[in-house]
């Protein structure tokens, strides 16, 4: 359909009853996403704004972005998470309540980007100058 994934679409008579309904569906994620303010001008290039403490922010001063993820990253997440529910429940005999999303925010506190910025600058650094498409000065 050649849009960009936050546009809603229109729906036109000479569609069927298929494409009717997922363009239906289609418009209500994006009015829910608009809603939850994932379309704001500072979720691409993470900046804050002025006002981002109200507008922005949880209470556990977090802010909310849009993100595609690659699928791998989200099928191990889904996977961790239904393991140890399995396991949980193998252990305790109790339901567990460990979702992806969940797994991801956890290991997401585990990488160099919250505890060795420096470390992961020089990593991208030298990545890039490995690079075929960046040549030096």
């Amino acid at each position: 359909m050649g849009t960009d994934k936050t546009d809603k679409l229109e729906i036109t008579e000479d569609m069927g009853f298929e494409e009717q309904s997922w363009i239906n569906i289609h418009n209500r994620k994006v009015e829910f996403l608009e809603k939850m303010g994932c379309f704001s001008p500072y979720t691409p290039n993470m900046e804050l704004g002025e006002s981002y403490d109200e507008k922005y922010t949880t209470l556990e001063n977090k802010v909310w972005v849009m993100l595609e993820l690659p699928v791998e990253l989200v099928k191990k997440s889904i996977q961790v998470s239904k393991e140890v529910n399995e396991e949980m429940v193998e252990y305790t005999g109790d339901e567990w309540d460990e979702n992806p999303f969940e797994v991801l925010c956890e290991e997401l506190e585990k990488t160099d980007l919250i505890h060795d910025r420096s470390e992961l600058i020089s990593e991208k650094i030298d990545s890039y100058k490995r690079s075929e498409y960046v040549s030096p000065k």
